[in-house]
């Protein structure tokens, strides 16, 4: 019993530690619909970061870099791991994790923005990089790197 009370604490207190979410998610939905085919991430000043990360569908943990594996718990309850269907977005300031968002690939598809290290690692986009061209397919934003 003190297991199941401790395991929906922990649920709870998850769940309410959005990490800016709604923020980030209204950012990057408005700049898609105002900024002609360039979304410029490295303009969301709500929090001070200054790396971004793009996780994809099919991501596992053994993908995930040395600050990646530390927040390992926020992007498990984010849903990437058992999602095809998402991608998530973790703002960085240091290895602070500061704001989070995950994004439905079939309106917002982000997975060509990924970055990966030689062996197969998620590896960072630093915050003035991070600007990227994108078209509009049927009901579908499909973003990209430069």
């Amino acid at each position: 019993m003190k297991k199941l009370l401790f395991i929906a604490l922990s649920l709870l207190l998850f769940s309410c530690n959005d990490h800016g979410a709604g923020k980030l998610r209204g950012f990057v939905e408005e700049g898609l619909q105002k900024d002609k085919g360039i979304l410029k991430l490295s303009k969301y000043n709500e929090v001070k970061w200054d790396k971004v990360y793009v996780l994809g569908p099919y991501s596992s943990k053994k993908m995930l870099d040395k600050t990646l594996a530390k927040h390992y718990q926020d992007i498990m309850l984010a849903g990437i791991f058992n999602h095809d269907d998402i991608c998530l977005v973790l703002l960085f300031n240091g290895d602070q994790l500061v704001s989070q968002a995950t994004f439905d690939i079939i309106r917002t598809d982000l997975s060509a923005t990924s970055v990966f290290t030689p062996n197969d690692r998620y590896a960072p986009c630093p915050k003035d990089s991070a600007n990227y061209p994108y078209v509009k397919k049927n009901r579908t934003y499909i973003l990209r790197r430069f």
